[in-house]
């Protein structure tokens, strides 16, 4: 309310001298509040603008000769696009069996960055029988510099428990909103 009010009288003074988009690009984003209730999964309260420059060419991406784009060891992947934070490119990768893990590509200048690597996830533990399956679910969106880990646990094919922590990315780093909660949104 307050912040809003400070911008209000900024642009009567100022006539419209960018206010608003100011706030849009803060140091340090409001923190949603932690008690009862969960936080909204607004990813417009963290907009950032997307670029529009020349787009880098990623390393360890190839498009084949029938249009499907794979990594360095050949799986397949998503088509490197700004898809984060208005410059960045989420990319899951795949391993082979419970084995994936999350790259993230700046589009504007092709620096990998490794600050998902907290979300990887490398093989199941328990017995043949009853395996159990530790997997990361990041959500996100282009113009936003929010992101949304879903930690889910699965066990006999069935999902046991799903976790959720919202992060804001703040220059090259991850910084958590929430602690991880017990269940997710979709």
């Amino acid at each position: 309310m307050i912040r809003s009010s400070f911008c209000a009288l900024a642009i009567l003074l100022l006539f419209g001298s960018g206010c608003a988009s100011a706030f849009n690009n803060q140091d340090h984003p409001p923190r949603p509040t932690i008690g009862n209730e969960r936080p909204n999964l607004d990813f417009s309260n963290y907009r950032t603008p997307l670029f529009f420059g020349p787009i880098a060419n990623l390393k360890g991406y190839t498009q084949d000769n029938s249009g499907i784009w794979r990594d360095e060891i050949g799986k397949r992947v998503s088509k490197p696009s700004i898809n984060y934070a208005g410059k960045y490119f989420i990319s899951l990768h795949s391993c082979g069996g419970s084995c994936r893990y999350y790259t993230m590509s700046d589009m504007s200048n092709g620096k990998d960055l490794d600050i998902l690597d907290r979300f990887s996830s490398t093989e199941s533990s328990g017995t043949p029988e009853n395996k159990i399956h530790r997997i990361t679910k990041l959500l996100y969106q282009p113009e936003s510099m929010m992101l949304v880990a879903q930690y889910l646990t699965e066990s006999g094919g069935v999902l046991d428990t799903c976790h959720e922590q919202i992060f804001v990315l703040e220059g090259e780093s991850l910084h958590p909103l929430t602690e991880a909660a017990e269940g997710c949104r979709e």
